[in-house]
């Protein structure tokens, strides 16, 4: 008993320290950052990269993947490269988990730069094994120089880099060639320290008589043992639409080199076409002028139709009035309606059968009167093409039953519909024993 006693003092007054200690830890992890940027480059030159790294801080093990909402910044991109490193740190006797993410800058604007809204969401646990806890934070503001070269054109586009490789193809090889024909180019950059995306796009200037068309870059980056380097891959069609000699002018990539502080470039040479005129065949002319005179031959008797039709309705016939009187008596609008009560029934579409009921019932005179039978399958229509039945003003439930079936309401609106034509015909009928006028 006195043992029992004993270990229950001692777990109420470690209850008590934890409790008493609890509102203190608080305001310590209330004091550690949650996320830390750390900026390795925060002075590059206009195009060159730039690196900075995100490091999140969890209590406990990291819990899925972390995501970064990056923000929209005029003539400069943000791009996460490689993969998170996970770390330890020890703030103020605390262990704490570390997962660092790097991320690249390339801007083609110079001066002064601020990042900000840069927003991150992740979750760790309370422990190793405690419970799953969500975050989302703001990334601290990032601060860069960004610094451009001399004689450099402020709007052009520019490469830094320690080395450009330009690589192109063609298909078919340049040269002679008939009016008409297609030419496929590829364009091939590769350069370190800098991405696909920051690469320039070929130009597209090109004499007349050629085409070009420039389609979507294949861009890619590559990480290995810390080396980031990009490649872009531009692919254009030229198209030579008319005969003659015609040039392709040279194209130049120009790069500045971060470490010599120096321009580089790389031309490709300019390409010559010879183009042919396609030969002209005597036959195809004539049949082509034969077309034509028959095709403008079939337009003057079509205006000369319609010239009449328009005279004859101005003047006294009235053709379009007179076809849309008969298209009426042949197939009123009654008709059309019952009909397409009847398809809509056989289909058991109740939103169909619902609008032509609708229609048919709106073409119907004043006094008309639904015989029960009919009312009734009506009923049963629109209480299951609008909803549930309402069993009081209080309480409603949903009528759960089968989907519709058409058959109830053809029958019935056919046996209504035979018992009006039977009445139409009963008042149409002379009397049996008509009654003489008075005074006869």
């Amino acid at each position: 008993m006195l043992q029992f006693e004993w270990r229950s003092l001692v777990m109420l007054f470690l209850m008590l320290s934890m409790h008493s200690l609890s509102p203190q830890c608080d305001v310590v992890l209330a004091d550690v950052q949650r996320v830390v940027v750390e900026v390795r480059d925060p002075e590059v030159w206009v195009g060159q990269k730039a690196s900075f790294f995100v490091k999140l801080r969890g209590q406990g093990p990291f819990v899925g993947a972390a995501s970064f909402t990056l923000p929209e910044i005029p003539r400069a991109i943000i791009l996460k490269v490689g993969n998170p490193v996970v770390s330890s740190e020890e703030i103020e006797d605390d262990s704490w988990f570390v997962q660092s993410h790097e991320f690249v800058l390339f801007s083609q604007q110079d001066g002064e730069l601020q990042v900000s809204g840069i927003e991150v969401r992740f979750t760790d646990r309370d422990g190793y094994t405690g419970p799953e806890r969500p975050h989302q934070e703001q990334v601290p503001e990032l601060n860069f120089q960004i610094k451009r070269p001399e004689k450099s054109d402020p709007g052009s586009f520019l490469i830094t880099t320690d080395s450009l490789k330009i690589e192109e193809s063609w298909d078919p090889q340049p040269g002679k060639a008939e009016q008409g024909a297609v030419f496929y180019r590829t364009i091939t950059q590769q350069a370190k320290q800098i991405s696909g995306m920051a690469l320039a796009p070929p130009s597209v200037t090109t004499p007349d008589g050629i085409k070009v068309h420039l389609g979507n870059p294949e861009v890619q980056d590559n990480t290995e043992r810390g080396e980031f380097s990009g490649r872009r891959v531009d692919r254009l069609t030229y198209v030579l639409e008319q005969p003659g000699v015609m040039t392709l002018p040279a194209l130049q990539y120009v790069w500045w080199n971060p470490k010599t502080e120096q321009y580089g470039s790389t031309t490709l040479p300019a390409v010559v076409f010879d183009v042919t005129a396609i030969p002209v065949d005597r036959d195809d002319i004539n049949r082509s002028s034969n077309h034509e005179r028959a095709l403008w031959l079939f337009v003057g008797l079509v205006v000369v139709c319609a010239v009449v039709i328009v005279a004859c309705y101005k003047r006294r016939h009235r053709l379009y009035a007179c076809w849309v009187e008969a298209w009426q008596t042949v197939n009123p609008p009654k008709q059309r309606a019952a009909r397409a009560l009847r398809r809509a029934c056989r289909r058991n579409d109740a939103s169909a059968a619902a609008s032509a009921w609708n229609q048919w019932r709106q073409l119907q005179p004043s006094g008309f009167r639904c015989p029960d039978e009919l009312q009734s399958a009506v009923i049963d229509l629109q209480r299951r093409h609008y909803g549930p039945i309402h069993q009081d003003t209080k309480d409603r439930t949903v009528d759960d039953h089968p989907a519709w079936d058409g058959a109830t309401l053809a029958e019935a609106f056919e046996r209504s519909e035979v018992k009006a034509n039977q009445l139409t015909s009963d008042r149409d009928l002379p009397p049996i024993n008509p009654v003489a006028p008075a005074g006869r």
